[in-house]
């Protein structure tokens, strides 16, 4: 699991999901990002850590046939709610600048 530095990077990736879905840049829930990795759109994949089995083991087969990067993360469905109005466990983003932006918040296992 992907894990935060602190609770100010934790923070910092919540805020800066917000504008990614402001800016319409996030494919926030199951059929979204569904659609945004088979469209080629999403550049980077993110799981909640109460996401269902059934829906890991499903985006971990469609970045790898994709190849895309996925992440599970220690966001929960609740702090999706509050970041985004979206209680998701699975989102996409959409735009390279965000999505590199975001990945600099994390500690890769």
């Amino acid at each position: 699991m992907t894990t935060f530095p602190d609770e100010t990077a934790k923070a910092k990736f919540l805020n800066l999901l917000g504008m990614a879905r402001r800016a319409q840049r996030l494919a926030p829930g199951h059929d979204a990002a569904k659609k945004a990795l088979r469209g080629k759109a999403a550049k980077v994949v993110f799981l909640t850590a109460d996401a269902a089995e059934r829906l890991k083991e499903e985006f971990a087969g469609l970045c790898v046939e994709e190849k895309v990067t996925l992440y599970h993360t220690e966001l929960t469905m609740p702090e999706m709610k509050l970041a985004i109005d979206i209680p998701t466990a699975v989102f996409a983003v959409t735009e390279r600048g965000f999505a590199r932006t975001l990945q600099t918040f994390l500690i890769q296992p």
